[in-house]
C-alpha cells in the first residue's frame, strides 16, 4: 500500500507545500512490518502450541485490521493536506492525478505482469476465476464480494489498494470544489454515513460487502483527511482535543475491543436487542467497530505528529524505519508473492517442528526479503517514474 511522501516535493514560489514529516513516515514503516509479519504469521500456522495459538490468532485478527487503517488515516491525511494546499494552483486537479498515477501504477502494473509470468499455473488458485481486468482497473475489493477465491491469493491483499485508488478518484473533487468552509462539515457527514453504512449491511447479514467496499470503509481516510482540514482551519481545535482523543481511544476503546474480538464467534446474550430475535456475533462486531476504533485512535495519533513535528530524533524518526518506510509500497506489493515462494522451497515445512519459533523466523525472513525487494525497486525502478512527476505550478497572479 502506498502514502504520498510528506517530504516538501511540491514547489510553490520555491517553498513547499508539505513540510516533511519523518515521524509519520515512520508510522507507515511500522505498518507495514505490522502487515508483512500478520501475513506470515497467518501462513505458518501451529498444531501444537494451543494457547500460543489462541492469542497469535487474536493478535492477527487486530494487527493487520489497524495497521491497514492506520495507512488509511495517513493516505487521508497527506491527500487532503496536499488538496488543499495546491487549490489555487494552475491545473491542479490534473497535477494530482499525474503525480498519483506515476507513484502507484508502475510498480504495481509491474507486477500483475510478472506474476502472470512466473506464476504459470492458473488452476492452483493463484489468479483466482474473476480474470486480471478486475485488478487492472483496481477493483480487486469488487471482484472480491464473490469470495477470496474470485481473486487468489496472489492478488488478494490488493483489495486495501483498491480502495485507496477508488478514494483517490473522487475525493479530489470534493476538496478542490467544495467551499473551504464546508470541508470540516463535509468530512464529518462522510465518516458518519460510511460508518452507518457499514454498520447496516453487517447487520443484515452483509459483513463482506461492508468491509470490502470503499464507500463503508471511508472511515480511516476521511478521518485523516478531517485532520488536514481542522489543523489548517483551527489548530487550536486540535491542540485542545487531539491529545484527549488519543488518550481515551487508547486506553478505553482499544483494550475493550481487543477483549471483544478475542472472543471471535461468541454471541451477546440477554441484551435488549436480543428479545427482538436480534444476534451479534464477536466477526459482525469486529466489522462495524475496528474501522472506525482505527479512524479514531490514528487520527489522533496523526494530528498530534502533525502538532509536534519538530524534526526531534524518536523511535518513529530512527534512519532503518525511514528507510522501510520508503521501501513500504513495494513492500506491500511483493510480500505475498515471497511468502509463497518461501512456502515452494519447504521454508515452512523445514521449520515446522519448531513450532512458535517457525512462525518468528518466517515472519523475519519475509520482512526482510521483502524490504530488500522493496527498497530495490524503490532506487532501480519506482523512483525514475517519481522523479518525471509534474511539479504544482502558481500562476504569478496567485
Amino acid at each position: 500500500m502506498t502514502t504520498p511522501s510528506a517530504s516538501p516535493a511540491l514547489a510553490r514560489k520555491g517553498g513547499a507545500s508539505l513540510p516533511r514529516m519523518p515521524a509519520l513516515d515512520g508510522l507507515r514503516g511500522l505498518a507495514v512490518v505490522a502487515v508483512v509479519a500478520g501475513h506470515s504469521f497467518a501462513t505458518a500456522g501451529s498444531d501444537r502450541v494451543e494457547m500460543i495459538d489462541k492469542v497469535l490468532n487474536i493478535g492477527l485478527r487486530l494487527v493487520v485490521p489497524y495497521a491497514i487503517d492506520l495507512f488509511f488515516v495517513i493516505s487521508g491525511y497527506l491527500i487532503t493536506a496536499i488538496l488543499y494546499e495546491t487549490r489555487n494552483a494552475d491545473h491542479p486537479l490534473r497535477t494530482f492525478y499525474a503525480r498519483r498515477a506515476l507513484r502507484i501504477v508502475p510498480l504495481y502494473y509491474l507486477y500483475l505482469m510478472l506474476s502472470h509470468v512466473i506464476f504459470i499455473n492458473p488452476s492452483d488458485g493463484a489468479f483466482g476465476d474473476k480474470g486480471p481486468w478486475w485488478e487492472f482497473l483496481f477493483l480487486t475489493n469488487v471482484a472480491m464480494l464473490d469470495g477470496r477465491d474470485a481473486v487468489g491469493y496472489l492478488n488478494a491483499h490488493f483489495w486495501t489498494l483498491a480502495i485507496e485508488e477508488q478514494f483517490y478518484f473522487l475525493w479530489p473533487l470534493v476538496v478542490l470544489l467544495a467551499p473551504t468552509r464546508r470541508l470540516s462539515q463535509i468530512c464529518c457527514a462522510v465518516i458518519a454515513g460510511s460508518f452507518i453504512a457499514r454498520t447496516v449491511l453487517t447487520l443484515n447479514g452483509q459483513g463482506d460487502v461492508g468491509w470490502l467496499l470503499s464507500v463503508t470503509r471511508l472511515d480511516g481516510l476521511i478521518a485523516g483527511g478531517l485532520i488536514a482540514v481542522v489543523e489548517r482551519q483551527n489548530r487550536g481545535l486540535l491542540v485542545r482535543w487531539a491529545p484527549k482523543i488519543f488518550k481515551w481511544s487508547g486506553l478505553l476503546l482499544v483494550p475493550g475491543l481487543l477483549l471483544l474480538v478475542g472472543y471471535g464467534t461468541w454471541r451477546i446474550e440477554g441484551s435488549l436487542l436480543n428479545s427482538f430475535g436480534i444476534e451479534y456475533t464477536g466477526r459482525q462486531i469486529e466489522i462495524v467497530l475496528l474501522p472506525i476504533v482505527g479512524a479514531v485512535f490514528f487520527s489522533a495519533a496523526t494530528a498530534l505528529i502533525a502538532l509536534n513535528n519538530s524534526g526531534k530524533e524518536s523511535v518513529l524518526t530512527s534512519p532503518r524505519l525511514l528507510s522501510i518506510a520508503t521501501a513500504s509500497y513495494g513492500m506491500y506489493i511483493f510480500h505475498i508473492p515471497i511468502l509463497v515462494m518461501l512456502d515452494g522451497f519447504g521454508a515452512t515445512r523445514i521449520l515446522a517442528e519448531f513450532d512458535l519459533i517457525n512462525q518468528i523466523v518466517l515472519s523475519l525472513v519475509t520482512i526482510a526479503l521483502s524490504y530488500g525487494v522493496g527498497h530495490f525497486t524503490w532506487i532501480y525502478y519506482e523512483k525514475r517514474f517519481v522523479k518525471k512527476a509534474p511539479v504544482y505550478r502558481y500562476s504569478t497572479h496567485s
